[in-house]
């Protein structure tokens, strides 16, 4: 496989589609975080045709949205992902991070656990639970 900095250099330099699409791709694969790198590729390539490749890049772009508080971005990537796949546990969790971003404790911790009485074995949503527990100060609730 590709390595982060040749395809960075080949996005960088020639800003087409399979390019980027490549770089986004390695940077997930590799849990590469750099947020405002996802932002500025994943505008582009949210431009164009993406095929079923639109669906994690979307999700990877929302993620770097919320790290970036861009809102007008999280906002279109979660409002498309809702209308693909309004029914899927991945996508709810990801309302539950846009509330925990937007400061909406108690709204994320609903969605967490419906997430958690439906499926209890959801290791996502049991690790953004306790995540937000953490963060709020509420320690001896999140073990």
């Amino acid at each position: 496989m590709e390595t982060f900095e040749s395809a960075y250099d080949a996005a960088r330099k020639n800003p087409r589609k399979k390019e980027i699409v490549q770089l986004l791709k390695i940077m997930r694969v590799n849990k590469r975080r750099d947020s405002g790198l996802v932002v500025e590729f994943g505008i582009i390539a949210l431009s164009m045709n993406l095929g079923d490749e639109r669906w994690p890049v979307l999700e990877q772009v929302f993620v770097a949205a919320l790290d970036t508080a861009n809102d007008e971005l999280s906002n279109s990537c979660l409002d498309a992902l809702l209308q693909k796949f309004k029914d899927s546990s991945r996508v709810k969790r990801l309302v539950g991070m846009q509330n925990e971003a937007k400061r909406q404790f108690s709204a994320a911790a609903e969605v967490y656990d419906e997430l958690l009485e439906s499926n209890p074995a959801n290791a996502l949503a049991m690790k953004r639970r306790v995540a937000l527990l953490k963060g709020q100060g509420k320690l001896k609730e999140a073990k």
